[in-house]
């Protein structure tokens, strides 16, 4: 950029260097330019090997110095890639058909704190989204199509909606004793509510749900535009409990504080500890 070249520009320089030096460093160890013309370094007089062993040295040195600068010259010179456009999401209802209502709230809120993993993403308040809701004639759930309209409102990105089942229902079935689960969460444009991205995962019991909500989080992460993978990931993404029980309580507890309900919120705290 700086010269105004080419993207390709540079990485063609590179490369040429790249291999050219193994090449220049072969042919200035096995052979000499003299006045006679260019001889093996073996067949040079032995007046002149001193001579030759001391030219061998620098050459080593200057080969290492060329590529240290060939290195130099790619970390200054390289376009490291472009972060991601900061975008708002939403994150709707989830159908839950599972028959366990402590996933309700939960696989939620859940989802949100893997999704805010990502800088570039953030997550418009569910409970706010359920007050414009109500002003715009809903119901206060947020369903998909709810989810849009205030997304179109509030001019949110991109909408999250999903479900949960068991397994074996839906005509999907990998195991026979009925306890796994099947989460899937897709991604809609407000608009036209045109389906951006699906993805799914399996759990095999009720106590594996918040680990599932994690990968979730991560291939939804992905296919928002994010590229890297934290440290630690599957650790930050979710909550980290003993139990669903205590979640339910915590979550329970971040609503009454969004609601400066303070003392009902450190009841509800203090149930999830």
């Amino acid at each position: 950029d700086a010269f105004e070249a080419p993207d390709a520009t540079m990485p063609a320089i590179l490369a040429l260097l790249s291999l050219g030096l193994p090449a220049v460093l072969a042919f200035s160890w096995f052979f000499d330019i003299t006045p006679d013309g260019i001889r093996r370094t073996k067949t040079v007089d032995d007046d002149t090997q001193n001579t030759v062993v001391d030219r061998r040295i620098n050459f080593v040195v200057i080969s290492l110095l060329l590529g240290a600068l060939v290195l130099s010259i790619y970390g200054n010179f390289r376009q490291p890639p472009e972060p991601p456009q900061s975008m708002s999401i939403l994150i709707a209802d989830f159908e839950n058909e599972a028959g366990n209502e402590l996933f309700s709230g939960l696989i939620e809120e859940s989802l949100r704190v893997g999704l805010e993993v990502a800088p570039f993403i953030s997550a418009y308040s569910r409970k706010r989204a359920a007050d414009i809701a109500n002003q715009i004639g809903g119901t206060g759930a947020l369903s998909v199509e709810t989810a849009g309209r205030v997304a179109l409102q509030e001019s949110i990105n991109v909408v999250i909606g999903g479900s949960v089942r068991r397994d074996g229902t839906g005509g999907v079935s990998v195991r026979r004793d009925g306890n796994g689960l099947v989460v899937t969460a897709t991604g809609f444009a407000p608009g036209d509510q045109s389906e951006l991205f699906a993805v799914s995962e399996r759990a095999d019991s009720d106590a594996d749900i918040l680990n599932v909500v994690a990968k979730i989080s991560e291939k939804l992460r992905r296919a928002l535009g994010d590229t890297k993978k934290p440290a630690g990931a599957g650790e930050s993404e979710s909550f980290v409990v003993a139990n669903l029980e205590a979640a339910a309580e915590y979550l329970k507890a971040q609503e009454l504080q969004f609601d400066r309900k303070l003392e009902e919120a450190a009841v509800h705290y203090e149930k999830a500890t």
